[in-house]
């Protein structure tokens, strides 16, 4: 009897398995703890657990930071250029900050050279277990500090200390060396530059700001789509009071109670119609105050509690279908 077919579907998506925001946030959270009362060591593994876990500029400019606080410039580098491609992908109004911190750090960078030992065939290089043999006569910047390099070849092993002890030095040797095997340090080419003092690292806040706005953004859509099906879902009620009110209507009425104590109706053909368009009218009305309902509590939640892009609220209707769909991601 009743041709129009209202549902509401719900479906829940998962975000990338990659990402784990609540481990990356109290990662960053111990890291920062950490930073403040100098214990750098131990800070720095804990804003790189962080960023793995949840990729954000802010994190990264964090582990760049504190890799430079402690010493590693190299390595602070290369996390600065990073973030400023990353910040440039996401239009992120801190490229400029991440490429100025990496530039200042260029004349900072130690250097080393590791040149081949001519007639050495087979040659595989290793520097702190990480395999250079493809750096082998290369330019490679370098971390201060105490390094072991390590190489295999046709005549055998060799294996030997180097310690890079200031900033800005660059130093060249050959591989495999001999009995002495680290040529004498070559004098820096430009005076190490004296360290100033390191911003303070960037709050992850700042990732959540730049996303404020698309958060309330879609929460105003969704909410404007809920009041618009509620508005359409009371329309239909009144349809099924007119309808109603219709069927009973005439002289005599188009539909009359069979008898006081039975609810159903006797009624000509004109008050059956009516009566048929009642009933559609009423269920399209049900559902469609429902999803509306239901679109404005999901644009509240997002608008105060959900991160963005993790609600959205879509309203479906065609000839045999009215209601609408919320996406929900966890």
């Amino acid at each position: 009897m009743i041709e129009k077919l209202a549902a509401i579907a719900i479906a829940l998506a998962a975000v990338p398995a990659y990402a784990d925001k609540a481990a990356a946030d109290a990662a960053f959270d111990e890291a920062k703890r950490l930073a403040a009362t100098g214990n750098l060591a131990e800070a720095c593994p804990k804003f790189e657990v962080s960023y793995n876990e949840d990729p954000q500029v802010g994190s990264l400019l964090n582990l760049a930071d504190c890799h430079e606080r402690l010493g590693k410039l190299a390595t602070a580098r290369a996390e600065f250029h990073t973030a400023t491609e990353l910040a440039h992908q996401r239009k992120d109004a801190r490229e400029s900050y991440a490429r100025d911190r990496a530039g200042k750090l260029d004349p900072r960078v130690a250097h080393l050279v590791m040149h081949r030992r001519a007639g050495v065939d087979g040659l595989h290089v290793k520097l702190d277990e990480r395999d250079v043999t493809a750096m082998v006569d290369v330019d490679l910047p370098i971390d201060s500090g105490k390094h072991v390099i390590a190489t295999t070849s046709a005549t055998g092993t060799w294996t030997s200390d180097l310690d890079i002890d200031s900033d800005g030095v660059h130093r060249e040797l050959t591989v495999p060396g001999d009995e002495t095997p680290l040529a004498a340090p070559v004098q820096p080419v430009e005076p190490p530059v004296q360290r100033v003092p390191i911003e303070p690292p960037i709050a992850p806040t700042s990732d959540v700001a730049a996303t404020r706005h698309t958060r309330h953004v879609l929460a105003i859509t969704a909410g404007s789509a809920g009041v618009a099906v509620l508005a359409a879902g009371f329309v239909m009620g009144g349809f099924a009071i007119h309808d109603v009110n219709l069927a009973k209507s005439g002289s005599p009425p188009h539909c009359t109670m069979t008898s006081s104590n039975d609810p159903d109706y006797s009624c000509d053909q004109y008050g059956k119609t009516k009566l048929d368009a009642a009933s559609t009218d009423a269920v399209a009305s049900d559902v469609l105050v429902g999803v509306g309902a239901a679109a404005i509590a999901a644009a509240a939640i997002v608008w105060f509690t959900a991160p963005s892009e993790r609600v959205m609220v879509t309203p479906i209707a065609s000839t045999t279908t009215v209601g609408g769909a919320i996406a929900i991601k966890f």
